[in-house]
């Protein structure tokens, strides 16, 4: 083989495998798995815009959507999560790896309650058979 045809092969073969884009098989692969807890579904993650848009179509199978922000909007992760029944009991302690906790519940009243930093929210939502429920939880500026 002469040497110009051995660097078009060198070149090809380079643009093949370092060049080559992440299918989107691969980047499922990367994506955070669906965990039980108590019996509760639950996915946890968002942790970037590409993790995020991977996700948005899975959200669908949750009924209990929850996003966590900070006082400007930003996207928070590490958020501890517990959900009781209208009856008090806790469905589910887990903590958050992202701003975004979908969860599947049954229909019923339910509370939220998260913690950020020692910061405490809760939220009251009912989870009707015919749509989703979806929370936001807004921690306020720590500076006040």
């Amino acid at each position: 083989m002469n040497a110009k045809r051995t660097v078009m092969w060198v070149t090809a073969l380079f643009a093949l495998t370092v060049g080559a884009p992440i299918h989107a098989a691969d980047s499922r692969d990367l994506l955070p798995k669906a965990r039980s807890a108590g019996g509760i579904l639950y996915l946890t993650g968002g942790v970037g815009a590409r993790e995020r848009a991977a996700l948005k179509p899975l959200a669908k199978d949750y009924n209990l959507r929850l996003t966590f922000i900070d006082a400007r909007g930003a996207f928070l992760a590490f958020v501890q999560v517990s959900i009781e029944d209208a009856q008090g009991r806790v469905l589910l302690n887990e903590r958050s790896d992202g701003p975004w906790f979908f969860v599947r519940v049954p229909p019923g009243t339910f509370r939220i309650t998260a913690t950020r930093n020692g910061e405490r929210l809760s939220r009251e939502v009912e989870v009707v058979p015919t749509r989703a429920s979806e929370i936001v939880m807004q921690w306020p500026d720590a500076s006040r």
